[in-house]
Parts: structure tokens; C-alpha cells; sequence
């Protein structure tokens, strides 16, 4: 007696199955990098206004009314004002704190402010983990990632209010390398919408947290930049996509590491 088979499955669908697979252990390792993250930073949340906290959040009149005039006010002076001007200009910083005291309704409450620190910081860890994927597998992604999400060196700008400059300066360093990588594997107008949003995250981190030592180590990640792709771009044999996107991998390699030494100074 013959035993029907079932049909071989199609190519396609083998295809579409080990993706749907992929993106499972992608959502499935992301959401851990998130509960351990929680899990690191869970004692900090009813942590009180210290220092420069009580200063910049307390103690600054244009955060606490969302109006035309304090945003005005935010624009036209120094991070400190009206406590005083000095040389640090973060305007996109005070939006923030502006965005807890008055529109959220925080006021005196810190953990809305320990809230948003938290978000930006498993954001970073995240893009870090989706950065790492492109270059390892991802098991290495995971516990790179890890590594970054609790880390001491971390501690003060997550648990710190004030600290958001940080979180936010690293945002932009990564999304913007991130948006850079995505640029580099389409052409027309998809390519300059990634690299206008390239220059959004660059806005963002100019105006979250000025540098003594950021612009040298932004030379020096544009000039690896330049440098690394453009060498491993002229020893492909061929001119496919695979072998750019390959080339972009490989330049890639060190420059992880250098941006990510930029968003935590």
C-alpha cells in the first residue's frame, strides 16, 4: 500500500518560516535585554532630587510652564540659566525636562524623570544590540549588549535625572551610525531620507550635551569612517550589493566600539 507524501515545501516558504523564526529570536532576546535592564535599574526609580538635580529640574522657572515664553527662554540662554549663564548650551536637554515638570505633570516627583532616563537607556541598548547583529551573530549581539546595559561606567547617567544629557548624546551617537549603516544599502531618495535622518540625530546630539573631548573623538570617528570603509570597499573583488554590504561590516567593526566611547564622555 502506497503512504501518500507530503509535498516538499517550497523554497519561498522554507525562506519566509526561518525568517518569521529570526524576527522571534530577535523580539524574545530584545525583550530580555529590557526585563534585565529593569531589573539592574529597579532600586533607582524613588531616587530624590540631589545636587545639580535640585538646581536644574527645582529651581528652573522655564520648565515648569510648557509656554512660548519659556521656550523662548530655553533657546536664548545657557543650561544653568536662570541660575546663572555658562558655557553649556543644551537646549534639547531642558525640552526634555520641560516634557516631565509640565506636560507629564511630574513637578517634584522624580520617578517621571527616573522613567525617561530608563526608556532612553534600554533605547541605547537596543540599537546598540541591533548594531552588533550586523556585524556578529547574536549571541555575541546579546551579551555585548548586556554588557552595556548594566555596566557601572552607566550607573550616574541613568539613575542621575540630570544624567538624560548622556543618555541622550549616546542616542544620537548610535541611532545616527545606525541610520548611517541603513543609507549605505539603498540609493535615491530612500538613501537621503536615511541620511536626513542622519543629520536629525546629529541635531539632536549637538543640542543635548556639548563636549570638551566630543569633537576630537568625532574627528576621529570620521576619519576611521572614511578611512575603513573606503579600504575595504577597494579590495572587493566585484561590485554587487552583498559585497558593499559587506565591505560596510567589516569597516564597521571598530567603529562600534569608538562610538560607544563617544556617547558615554
Amino acid at each position: 500500500m502506497l503512504v501518500p507524501q507530503s509535498p516538499a515545501a517550497s523554497p519561498a516558504s522554507v525562506s519566509r518560516t526561518a525568517a518569521e523564526d529570526s524576527r522571534r529570536h530577535y523580539f524574545v532576546a530584545a525583550l530580555a535585554l529590557g526585563l534585565l535592564t529593569l531589573l539592574a535599574f529597579s532600586n533607582s526609580f524613588s531616587t530624590g532630587f540631589a545636587l545639580d538635580n535640585q538646581m536644574l529640574l527645582l529651581r528652573d522657572t522655564r520648565i515648569q510652564t510648557a509656554s512660548a515664553s519659556n521656550i523662548a527662554l530655553i533657546v536664548h540662554h545657557t543650561y544653568w540659566w536662570p541660575n546663572g549663564e555658562s558655557g553649556l548650551y543644551r537646549p534639547f536637554t531642558t525640552f526634555s525636562y520641560l516634557l516631565n515638570y509640565a506636560i507629564l505633570g511630574n513637578g517634584n516627583h522624580p520617578s517621571g524623570y527616573h522613567w525617561i532616563n530608563f526608556l532612553l537607556h534600554v533605547t541605547n541598548v537596543l540599537l546598540l544590540f541591533a548594531l552588533i547583529l550586523r556585524l556578529m551573530d547574536q549571541r555575541t549581539a546579546f551579551f555585548i549588549a548586556l554588557l552595556w546595559a548594566v555596566h557601572p561606567v552607566l550607573t550616574e547617567s541613568v539613575t542621575n535625572m540630570v544624567g538624560r544629557a548622556d543618555l541622550l548624546a549616546g542616542l544620537a551617537v548610535l541611532s545616527g551610525f545606525f541610520l548611517y549603516l541603513k543609507s549605505t544599502e539603498t540609493s535615491g531618495w530612500r538613501r537621503s531620507a536615511w541620511l536626513a535622518g542622519v543629520a536629525v540625530t546629529t541635531a539632536i546630539g549637538v543640542f543635548s550635551k556639548e563636549s570638551r573631548r566630543a569633537p576630537g573623538c568625532n574627528r576621529d570617528l570620521r576619519t576611521g569612517l572614511r578611512e575603513t570603509m573606503a579600504e575595504n570597499v577597494a579590495r572587493l573583488p566585484g561590485d554587487s550589493h552583498a559585497d558593499r554590504h559587506d565591505a560596510v561590516a567589516a569597516g564597521s567593526r571598530p567603529l562600534v566600539v569608538a562610538s560607544c566611547r563617544v556617547s558615554i564622555r
